[in-house]
């Protein structure tokens, strides 16, 4: 008889603490909902305006190279300089795949995007090694 006891106990034990877990994921993404709903409401995600899109694929140099083949730090910095400029551009997206490149082209666009005072997202692809993490 009291091995039914226990197994009757275990079963409710649980049933209690999986309703207990669906409970506090409910909450969760309770919160979570309310949270995002409050900070569109409040503005403090903006939902109109445009999003540049930088493309950094390859290895990144001072001066193109067709022996090369990878991106100039004076195109990404034309590209940030426009997006910069512009007023319906609100955020800027920088999809990278590259191995990284000169430390001088590196500083020359870390210094640009400090420069900029618009949201960035770096967006790391297959790869974001050395200066393209940077």
């Amino acid at each position: 008889m009291p091995r039914k006891n226990t197994r009757s106990y275990e079963r409710r034990k649980e049933k209690r603490d999986r309703a207990l877990l669906i409970l506090i994921v409910v909450i969760i993404l309770l919160g979570v909902g309310l949270t995002s709903i409050i900070l569109w409401s409040s503005g403090f995600f903006p939902l109109e305006g445009n999003v540049a899109l930088i493309k950094i694929i390859g290895d990144i140099g001072s001066e193109e190279s067709i022996l090369a083949p990878g991106v100039s730090s004076s195109e990404i910095v034309e590209e940030l300089e426009k997006a910069a400029e512009d007023p319906s551009i609100k955020a800027i997206v920088l999809e990278i795949n590259s191995p990284g490149g000169s430390v001088v082209a590196i500083n020359e666009i870390s210094r640009k995007l400090a420069e900029i005072n618009k949201p960035k997202i770096a967006w790391i692809r297959e790869m974001g090694t050395s200066g393209a993490y940077w």
